[in-house]
């Protein structure tokens, strides 16, 4: 051992210089900033929203609970915001009712006014949505979500279960905390599916990506989702440039595919 240290010595002064380490590095953190409580859900759907604020709905699991003994899980039929009050505070899920329906005829009430993100002016266009009962929300699990606008995010597809699965499109204002089925979708629509992606890009549109169902499985296919805008049809109207435009989505399939999975 002796003639083992002496070697590791002479080859430590030959190759190394030798030095005083430096004292560590403190990094000043807000660990209670980092605390945030457990969601308990398993293939919900997740937005972001506003500044500190996470819209989470569907899924399966039980959801956030102070309990130490966790409910029963099932298919989730609530909406939850995980927001933070202040830059350092902690973070909170809060569960959310949403508003209802005005009315039980589609009137005024089934309109949402959209901001035209292509032009330049503060052009609107007027959206056909059905608005949901007040505390409803759909219990769905491998939905696809993306942020739309400042306070409109996108949701589409899921499953209630492998044979019963979604194709609906869902719009969820977080301005007054209600969600609808979008009424005037156009083009090759998607076959139902779960476990896809929904992703916005510039100019008002998504791109759908992938996801599987019971009767076709997995899925290659790429779909563009637009939002076109047409006049209303309305005598009176014809020569004001200032009367909202009706808003619809378009679906359209692209040639190109995704790689095969290995």
């Amino acid at each position: 051992w002796k003639h083992l240290d002496r070697l590791y010595r002479s080859i430590e002064s030959v190759l190394f210089e030798v030095r005083s380490s430096p004292p560590p590095l403190v990094i000043r953190n807000h660990p209670s900033s980092l605390n945030i409580p457990s969601l308990n859900l398993w293939n919900a759907s997740i937005v972001g929203a506003a500044s500190k604020q996470v819209w989470i709905m569907g899924g399966y699991g039980c959801g956030p609970t102070d309990s130490e003994k966790l409910p029963s899980a099932k298919r989730s039929s609530h909406l939850y915001k995980l927001s933070q009050d202040t830059r350092h505070g902690p973070w909170a899920f809060e569960r959310t009712v949403c508003a209802g329906r005005h009315g039980e005829n589609c009137d005024e009430s089934d309109i949402l006014e959209v901001s035209n993100k292509k032009q330049e002016s503060n052009s609107t266009t007027r959206l056909r949505v059905h608005w949901w009962k007040e505390g409803t929300s759909p219990d769905l699990q491998g939905m696809a979500s993306c942020r739309w606008t400042e306070s409109i995010s996108l949701f589409w597809g899921g499953r209630r279960s492998p044979s019963d699965a979604s194709d609906a499109l869902l719009v969820l204002d977080t301005n007054s905390c209600r969600i609808g089925t979008i009424q005037d979708i156009r083009g090759d629509l998607p076959q139902p599916r779960w476990g896809h992606q929904l992703i916005a890009l510039d100019g008002n549109r998504a791109v759908l990506l992938g996801g599987c169902n019971q009767e076709d499985g997995t899925f290659d296919d790429i779909f563009v989702l637009h939002y076109c805008a047409q006049e209303e049809k309305c005598e009176s109207n014809n020569n004001d440039k200032n009367v909202p435009k009706l808003g619809y989505f378009y679906w359209e399939r692209l040639s190109i595919r995704l790689p095969t999975p290995r």
